[in-house]
C-alpha cells in the first residue's frame, strides 16, 4: 500500500463517523453508501439528532491512537500508566489490557 509508511507513523489513520446534526457526511462512494443505509436502517435523519444540541453535533473520530502503557509490578498485579486524548476511553484500554488467551479469536492453528 502507497501510504502504508504514513499509516505506521500514525500520520494518517482511518476513521469512521459518531452521528449528529453537523456531521459533514462522507460525500461519495462505499463510505457515503454505508453511511446512508445506517441511518436509514433506524429510521434517521442528521437532523434528528440536533435536539441534542452540543452533545449531538457529530464528528468523525480515528479508528485507532496511538497508546504508550507502562506496567509497574505490585503484589497480585500490575499497575498501569497511560494518557488518553479528550474524548478516548480508559476502559476501552483496560479491556484490551486484561484480555485472556480465552478472550482471544482462535486463528485456526
Amino acid at each position: 500500500m502507497l501510504d502504508q509508511p504514513r499509516v505506521d507513523r500514525f500520520e494518517i489513520s482511518p476513521a469512521g463517523p459518531m452521528f449528529g446534526h453537523q456531521l459533514r457526511p462522507a460525500v461519495t462512494g462505499v463510505p457515503a453508501e454505508r453511511e446512508a443505509r445506517l441511518l436509514a436502517a433506524e429510521g434517521l435523519t442528521p437532523a434528528d439528532f440536533a435536539r441534542g444540541g452540543d452533545e449531538a453535533a457529530g464528528t468523525r473520530r480515528a479508528a485507532r491512537l496511538p497508546i504508550e502503557v507502562a506496567l509497574s509490578p505490585l503484589e497480585g498485579g500490575y499497575t498501569a500508566r497511560f494518557s488518553l486524548p479528550r474524548g478516548s476511553y480508559a476502559t476501552v484500554v483496560m479491556r484490551e489490557l486484561m484480555k485472556s488467551e480465552a478472550d482471544l479469536p482462535d486463528d485456526g492453528e
